[in-house]
Parts: structure tokens; C-alpha cells; sequence
């Protein structure tokens, strides 16, 4: 079987595409429509739904670095574009609607795909939120001095 290019349109649940993911790979959660579904089911792939957050998903993935042909090869952040074609500055948040461009490939174990470009449709910003630790860390009250400063009492 030869190498195939296929798009597939859905909602974000799950975006990695300016930076890896902890496994070193760029990735994008669709929540397919129909269509697409149809498409992924007929292009032989053994890609399949997960469920999370309340959501039924298909997760594609493009590897920083990957062995083809016993020589490593590095591999860039996918292309991601705004509905006018533009690269796109902001984080995708999700919720956003988008098109991804995957290439499938033949492998030994089967159908295997790599996440070449994605299209944002309708924009929704990921606005990162701050960490825990940055929440809790309030300043002492006048006239008391933090946990860290004080004696520790002998019990």
C-alpha cells in the first residue's frame, strides 16, 4: 500500500503542536466528524477512539526524532495554520476547530501516520493557567513572618 495523504476535520480535546509532549511528540486530539470517521475506518489504520474528559478522540501524533532506515532523522513541530492560511502564533486551545493533515505510511506492523500540518478553523486560545504552587503562595500578613522563619517549636 502505498504512502497517502488524508485530512480530517473535528474539534480539539488535546493539542501538543508548539512543543512535544513528555513522550517527544507533537500531538493533536480530534474529536472526529463524521466524515472523517469514515475516512480514518477506510484507510486501513489501526488508530482508534479513546475516551477522556468526557470525550471520544483520536489522537495524532508526529515524533520529534524517529530511526527510518537505521538513521536517525529529526523532525520539526508540525505546520499550523489559521483559517486564512497564516501561520498561526497562538495556542490552540481546546474546543477549537480544526483540519489535520496526516500522512499514512505502510509498516511491518501495519498502517502506521505521521501529523504533517494542522489548520485551525475557529480559533479557541489556550490561556495557560497558573500553577498550583503559584495559587497557594500568598505573602505573610504584616507582622508575621513566614512558616520557613520561624523557630520550630519543641514538642
Amino acid at each position: 500500500m502505498p504512502t497517502t495523504t488524508h485530512y480530517f476535520t473535528g474539534i480539539v480535546r488535546q493539542a501538543f503542536l508548539a512543543r512535544a509532549d513528555k513522550f517527544g511528540n507533537y500531538i493533536i486530539g480530534l474529536e472526529l466528524d463524521d466524515p472523517s470517521k469514515a475516512e480514518l475506518a477506510a484507510s486501513g489504520s489501526s488508530l482508534k477512539p479513546r475516551d477522556w474528559d468526557g470525550f471520544s478522540f483520536v489522537t495524532f501524533r508526529r515524533p520529534t526524532q524517529k530511526l527510518i532506515k537505521q538513521e536517525p532523522v529529526q523532525f520539526q513541530p508540525p505546520i499550523v495554520l489559521d483559517a486564512h492560511n497564516q501561520p498561526l502564533t497562538k495556542l490552540v486551545g481546546k474546543g477549537s476547530k480544526a483540519i489535520a493533515k496526516v500522512i499514512m505510511y505502510p509498516t511491518m506492523k501495519g498502517q502506521g501516520h505521521r501529523l504533517e500540518a494542522v489548520q485551525i478553523l475557529e480559533l479557541v486560545e489556550y490561556v495557560p493557567q497558573p500553577k498550583p504552587e503559584e495559587q497557594t503562595q500568598m505573602p505573610a500578613p504584616q507582622g508575621q513572618t513566614p512558616a520557613a522563619n520561624r523557630p520550630a517549636i519543641p514538642f
